[in-house]
């Protein structure tokens, strides 16, 4: 890993829009948004929702695709198992 994307995963991103602060990916510097799912933990999702389902009955379901699909740097972010192999 080169220094300057290591020093990116040890500082702090963020922006302010609309007069809040919209935390940013370490790597990319893209916008993203923190969700807790259902088992408890955080994962960073993109900051443009997307539909991704219409039902049958024309019902839409939007949804916001995980970060980590569309982050060009999110080999670095992933965990490493016991044997030291990226999961």
């Amino acid at each position: 890993m080169d220094a300057i994307l290591r020093s990116k995963l040890n500082a702090n991103f963020s922006t302010t829009r609309k007069g809040h602060t919209m935390p940013q990916c370490k790597t990319c510097r893209a916008e993203i948004v923190w969700i807790t799912m259902e088992s408890g933990k955080q994962m960073p999702v993109d900051d443009v929702p997307r539909v991704v389902v219409v039902a049958d009955d024309g019902k839409v379901a939007s949804g916001r695709p995980s970060h980590f699909a569309t982050c060009k740097h999110a080999t670095l972010h992933r965990r490493t198992t016991e044997g030291g192999v990226k999961q």
